[in-house]
């Protein structure tokens, strides 16, 4: 009867069965025996509206929302690849890069690690050699 208790609290015991015992034909309604009614008419159950859990949007995973500078390093490094453009864009997008990661530490939640770490990679390659071909221009002028 415990099993059979348990089923019933579960849903798996429709209100309309019969029990049969092993020796006897015929068999009694589920509604007849008093543990079973009171479970079978109990009102159902049902939990409320659950918060929806934050960074469960899945454009979240690809674009980093709420973590702007590191979102905003990503592009500036990519833009930077431009020759020339670089002499700027690529101290920027360090910059960014590093504001991006820092603020990942600080609240996991938040995503944007790659898009900071390509900030400060693109950022840091952008720096050395657009401002090295700057000095080395510079240099070779003198000479």
């Amino acid at each position: 009867m415990d099993v059979i208790e348990q089923w019933a609290s579960q849903g798996r015991v429709p209100a309309t069965a019969t029990l049969v015992a092993h020796n006897t034909p015929a068999g009694i309604p589920v509604l007849s025996v008093d543990a079973l009614r009171v479970i079978l008419q109990a009102p159902p159950t049902v939990a409320g509206s659950l918060a929806k859990p934050e960074g469960s949007n899945p454009i979240e995973g690809l674009i980093p929302l709420k973590n702007p500078a590191a979102l905003f390093g990503y592009y500036v490094g990519v833009f930077g690849l431009i020759p020339g453009v670089g002499l700027l864009l690529g101290p920027a997008a360090l910059i960014m890069g590093i504001v991006g990661l820092v603020a990942r530490c600080k609240e996991p939640r938040r995503r944007g690690a790659a898009h900071a770490w390509v900030a400060i990679c693109l950022g840091g390659l952008e720096t050395l050699a657009n401002w090295g071909f700057v000095i080395a221009a510079i240099v070779a002028a003198t000479r």
